[in-house]
């Protein structure tokens, strides 16, 4: 039984003040668990993340990709705030605005604040000229489309647990494979942010969200709006996945069209492993009792896809 059958199909509209308080702090929690159950957190560029299987380059495309969404973030806030038809919830949605924008600092806006990552972390000097993949312009194109025309109990949900709600989660995640790709903490201000402040975010929009919880055909709009916007980033995030592997392979492939050399550049003693030549020591283990004794340690060679080591058992030993 998934999380939308497990809530029970009381309406709230008709039940008493107390059972009806109830059954919408279940919906909402189904919601939740909606949200986390998604097979978005399983994506492989998430995974990469958590793996720190990125290199500084791979991170360039990824982030570079990812500016057209977090430059555009606050035209989602904006549609939704324009839909709401209570004026106290765009008061709390326009502070929200207010904190994005930097507030009284506009150089402090977080979508600046990312182009410095950018610039300054990932060498991405001319953030005019980034060419976004078609799928890039497709995902934010469409998550203002559902911003805008969703009925606004819908919007508030797609952007409060479908987006911001999911924020600290997926950046503590970037940010291990941002950490373990060589970028200190100190160059990684945007995603402390996030981690830290998309919580009160997301919780102006729950409220929204749950302001039309009387409302027939409420859980079931904001299941799907929520679901809709998971759906769309697990999209975005498996095109992003897929174009690093050409991204990565494009350099290689070209030169292989041209018949150059792939050592072009790389000094001949990069290329080859000599006995008596320094190696790099990784691990070593001994058991007397066991007779075990071995060393590895990593060859010194360029290879773009082999990863060489050198294992060493001694005559009369194992490993």
């Amino acid at each position: 039984m998934n999380a939308i059958e497990a809530v029970p199909p009381r309406d709230p509209a008709s039940a008493s003040a107390g059972s009806r308080g109830e059954a919408v702090e279940q919906q909402l929690a189904a919601l939740r668990d909606l949200q986390r159950t998604h097979p978005f957190w399983n994506c492989p560029l998430l995974a990469g993340f958590a793996q720190g299987a990125f290199s500084r380059e791979d991170l360039r495309y990824v982030f570079s990709q990812y500016h057209l969404y977090s430059s555009s973030f606050t035209r989602f806030i904006a549609a939704v705030m324009a839909t709401c038809e209570d004026d106290g919830f765009r008061a709390a949605l326009s502070a929200n605005l207010w904190e994005e924008g930097g507030g009284r600092e506009p150089s402090r806006r977080h979508a600046q604040i990312f182009r410095n990552f950018l610039q300054h972390s990932l060498g991405v000097e001319d953030i005019a000229r980034i060419e976004y993949a078609p799928f890039t312009r497709q995902f934010v194109n469409e998550y203002l489309e559902q911003s805008m025309h969703l009925p606004p109990m819908a919007a508030a949900a797609f952007l409060a647990v479908g987006t911001e709600g999911i924020v600290p989660r997926m950046y503590e995640i970037m940010r291990t494979g941002l950490r373990r790709a060589g970028i200190p903490d100190a160059e990684l201000e945007f995603f402390a942010i996030h981690i830290a402040c998309d919580d009160d975010h997301a919780l102006t929009l729950e409220q929204l969200m749950l302001s039309y919880a009387h409302r027939p055909g409420w859980f079931a709009a904001c299941a799907a709006a929520v679901t809709r916007a998971l759906d769309l980033r697990t999209a975005f995030f498996g095109q992003l996945f897929d174009t690093l592997q050409n991204v990565r392979l494009e350099p290689m492939l070209r030169r292989m069209q041209a018949r150059e050399s792939l050592a072009r550049g790389i000094e001949d003693t990069a290329l080859c492993h000599r006995p008596g030549g320094a190696t790099i020591e990784m691990y070593a283990n001994e058991v007397e009792k066991l007779n075990i004794r071995f060393t590895v340690e990593r060859l010194p060679v360029t290879a773009e896809v082999l990863d060489p080591r050198m294992v060493r058992i001694p005559a009369g030993k194992f490993n």
